[in-house]
């Protein structure tokens, strides 16, 4: 019975191959995009993502400002001096899963191997490479031990390395900063463009122990900034309000004022980024909804038209014993065939566009990524092309299940 209706839809589809392949170009047009704009927008989504949290997946910068009295102004400010315990207290709380120094040691003067570069520096503690998002290139990161003895150990940018030691490992050689010598004892993995930093890229700059930054550079106890990375990430606003009303404490503050304590959350920045792209996306998909809608509406006047001229016909199938389902089944699969063929080609050219996005684009610029096609885009794009070939076959099937043979045998 299934192999009767396929050469039956077969023969009928050649007797009118002409209709059927015009109607189906705004079908074959519709699924191709569907294909291509899927996979451009989640190829763009993960490589933005991926740019922005560079700088971390979920960090938190805190940067101290001044405490102002009402009535007094700017005269009587106090500055926010933050401590290595007010590291200590951030991470001590529940909301938290890890807190680090990130204090600012402006441009020092670097020289190795006859090299002297002006390089942008930073004192951390051991958990500034997870909080950070640092990979290891090679040797190690500044450790709790390095930060106890006020070491005189440094760790590099991957581009530093290389502006000071070319393609040679660093790892173990000395170098001198602000004419103080330092051992290396690892370079962190490339992390190329960014979108988000603070400050100079993190390619481009050099770590030290915090406590060797104080000792031999700042010459004092403060730590410029705090980061953190909260435990729940999304209870970020949670944390941060937690660590904001510690610090207060300890600070003489209110937890609200943004001029004593100023606080940047990558998560929502990704949030303001995430809804953008939501929207862009929607406009995408409807645009791509009205083009499937205008296709399958042609697909639908010409199964019409088809159902009229066979009129005849289905009223002697019909007579001779055919029923009203065996003619809704015959029709439904001619357009449901069409559907997916078209909706096949249409595929199988977006699915080449994508590989040809690919090998151009290879792995992108800081803005913009090659297309990614995800596993669930096939099952979207099947289930669209079933959707649209039963929406355009299924009013002229049940129109021609439902022709009186006598009527139709009298028809002309």
């Amino acid at each position: 019975m299934l192999l009767d209706h396929v050469v039956e839809t077969l023969r009928n589809l050649r007797a009118h191959k002409l209709r059927f392949g015009l109607t189906a170009s705004g079908i074959v047009w519709g699924i191709m995009m569907l294909t291509y704009l899927s996979a451009w927008m989640h190829g763009y989504e993960t490589h933005l993502m991926g740019q922005m949290t560079k700088i971390g997946q979920n960090v938190v910068f805190l940067f101290p400002g001044v405490i102002s009295k009402p009535g007094i102004g700017q005269r009587g400010a106090r500055p926010v001096e933050l401590d290595f315990e007010d590291v200590e207290r951030v991470e001590a709380l529940q909301t938290v899963s890890a807190a680090a120094a990130n204090h600012w040691l402006d441009p020092l003067m670097i020289r190795a191997r006859g090299r002297t570069k002006l390089v942008w520096s930073y004192g951390v503690t051991e958990k500034a490479a997870h909080i950070r998002n640092y990979e290891l290139g090679s040797g190690r990161f500044i450790n709790r031990t390095d930060v106890s003895r006020a070491a005189r150990v440094v760790f590099l940018g991957s581009r530093t390395a290389e502006r000071l030691f070319g393609g040679s490992s660093p790892v173990g050689e000395r170098v001198t900063i602000e004419g103080i010598p330092f051992r290396v004892v690892g370079v962190a993995a490339e992390k190329g463009e960014q979108i988000v930093f603070n400050g100079p890229r993190d390619d481009d700059i050099v770590l030290v122990p915090i406590s060797t930054a104080q000792r031999w550079f700042s010459k004092n106890d403060t730590v410029g900034q705090i980061i953190f990375e909260p435990a729940d990430p999304e209870a970020g606003r949670g944390a941060m309000r937690a660590v904001r009303g510690l610090l207060g404490v300890h600070h003489g503050f209110v937890e609200d004022d943004s001029s004593a304590m100023a606080n940047f959350h990558i998560l929502e920045a990704v949030e303001i980024v995430t809804l953008l792209l939501l929207g862009f996306q929607m406009f995408l998909y409807f645009a791509i909804a009205v083009t499937l809608l205008v296709g399958a509406a042609g697909v639908m006047n010409v199964m019409f038209v088809i159902v009229t001229e066979r009129t005849r016909e289905i009223g002697l199938r019909k007579a001779i014993g055919g029923s009203n389902g065996s003619i809704f089944a015959q029709f439904l699969l001619e357009a449901l065939f069409v559907t997916l063929v078209s909706g096949g080609v249409g595929a199988m050219l977006g699915v080449g566009m994508v590989w040809i996005s690919q090998a151009l684009i290879g792995e992108g610029t800081r803005f913009a990524g090659a297309p990614i096609l995800a596993p669930g885009s096939f099952f979207t794009i099947v289930g669209v092309m079933v959707f649209v070939g039963v929406a355009a076959g299924a009013l002229p099937a049940l129109r021609a299940s439902r022709i009186e043979p006598a009527i139709s045998l009298r028809s002309t």
